[in-house]
């Protein structure tokens, strides 16, 4: 999986739909015409528009973003919220290691926990009643960042979970049961997202946690053609015992935060600020909006 790149076509700042994309931009068309005063004709359309409809990479996974804060010592929410999620997707052992390290992933439905609707002020299902999906209104961005990506398969794509701070210290256990702290700094917590298509409708999401740090230098990277590029880039300290592959359906979930039982563990750094309580814990929401078109036309044949 080639690990470069990203590909992002349009970001939120206001509402937007769980379900497809909102209206092309071509509406602005219309809407310029309203502004023509006195008796003049308005002209007929150039048969070359100079805004032509957005088009999609044929191999690109369309997916929605969110993070959103939460009380971390809250047992009813977090109760409510986990019993609804599948954890069993997961390998035991790395299941296992992700506890250790103070993450916890799972799969949601296509329809989301109740507590997790009203945390995201999604409509009630009787105003859903008739509609496609469900409506995210992004009413309080201090708790909420939504964002739409087109992602083709291979390239790369990062989460920032955390601010920039001076200095992150990191309790990582090791072989032999021991905790040992590292020290990070100008440090930031980042989620490397990757996406697969597979067969029968599945799109593969996989989840890298890594701390980047120091100051931003010169970096020599390829490409998938081979070709070295300089990029600015940080110093990258990656957890591949933590990487984590699931496979999904349009309309499910990938689900990652923390775990309250483990104070200064990675997932502590990295979904948790103090300075947000009561709501200083962060979900990560991944959600599987669109399969690639090319899958679409396979599976059609």
């Amino acid at each position: 999986m080639n690990h470069r790149g990203i590909h992002q076509t349009w970001m939120t700042q206001g509402p937007f739909s769980w379900g497809w994309p909102m209206l092309p931009f071509l509406i602005c068309g219309q809407l310029g015409s309203l502004l023509l005063v006195g008796c003049t004709s308005v002209p007929e359309p150039p048969n070359n528009p100079i805004l032509h409809e957005v088009r999609k990479h044929p191999e690109s996974t369309g997916l929605d973003i969110v993070q959103v804060q939460c009380p971390l010592e809250d047992a009813t929410f977090q109760n409510s919220l986990w019993s609804e999620a599948d954890e069993l997707v997961l390998p035991v052992e790395l299941r296992e290691q992700l506890a250790l390290h103070g993450l916890r992933v799972g799969v949601l439905g296509t329809r989301l926990p109740d507590v997790l609707q009203d945390r995201l002020h999604l409509t009630t299902p009787d105003e859903q009643a008739g509609k496609k999906g469900q409506t995210l209104d992004l009413q309080n961005p201090d708790e909420l960042v939504g964002v739409r990506v087109q992602l083709p398969a291979g390239k790369r794509r990062e989460i920032q979970t955390c601010q920039v701070k001076e200095e992150l210290t990191v309790l990582l256990p090791q072989e032999d049961g021991n905790l040992n702290g590292e020290t990070f700094t100008k440090a930031q917590g980042i989620l490397v997202l990757h996406t697969e298509t597979l067969d029968k409708g599945k799109v593969e999401i996989e989840i890298l946690p890594q701390i980047q740090h120091g100051d931003v230098n010169a970096k020599y990277t390829s490409n998938q053609e081979g070709i070295w590029l300089i990029q600015p880039r940080r110093d990258e300290e990656s957890f591949p015992e933590l990487v984590t592959r699931v496979p999904l359906h349009t309309g499910q979930s990938l689900l990652i935060t923390c775990t309250p039982d483990r104070p200064s563990s990675l997932g502590r750094r990295l979904f948790y600020q103090p300075d947000m309580e009561p709501r200083g814990q962060k979900i990560v929401l991944i959600r599987l909006s669109q399969e690639p078109a090319v899958q679409k036309e396979e599976a059609a044949r």
